[in-house]
């Protein structure tokens, strides 16, 4: 239970990735011995590691599907329970830049504005809107790369990395 205080005390807010008490153990084990360590964070987001990543070039032929069948299959499949399959249809029948906040999203606009208790005026379009401004000439994969290094990478990964050890 100590080791638990420790965790909460040195990432300063509440924090949902448990992934951090994973690296907060590691971490205190490694400072026996060494005093640096290289972790590899970052590299999925440089080198396209994420299997969401491989969608935009494996399953490219979807594209082909006019947009407009994609985007109507899409909003359909949105308001219906999961099954296999089900996210990459809804994610293949939106643009990219009205819908992709991160490659680890959980909730879409439609649930996160079922589970809060107020409207939020703010959609995920907002957040990402500067980094697909400044990629707007680059194809789909380089944008979902720069969304991921300027927002997950920054906001989840690499403060995760920074407070644990």
């Amino acid at each position: 239970m100590k080791s638990l205080s420790k965790i909460m005390y040195y990432m300063d807010e509440p924090f949902c990735d448990a992934a951090a008490n994973a690296l907060y153990f590691l971490a205190e084990l490694a400072s026996k011995d060494v005093k640096v360590v290289l972790s590899g964070e970052g590299a999925d987001e440089f080198f396209g590691g994420y299997n969401t990543y491989r969608e935009v070039v494996d399953m490219s032929w979807y594209n082909k599907v006019p947009y407009n069948l994609r985007n109507v299959i899409s909003r359909v499949l949105e308001r219906l329970p999961e099954f296999r399959g089900r996210n990459f249809l809804v994610r293949r029948g939106k643009r990219l830049e009205d819908d992709y906040v991160s490659m680890n999203r959980i909730f879409s606009d439609i649930e996160c504005k079922k589970v809060l208790a107020f409207d939020s005026s703010i959609d995920n379009k907002d957040i990402t809107k500067a980094i697909f401004k400044r990629f707007q000439d680059k194809d789909d994969l380089v944008k979902m790369q720069a969304v991921d290094i300027n927002n997950w990478l920054v906001n989840d990964i690499l403060h995760k990395a920074d407070r644990m050890t």
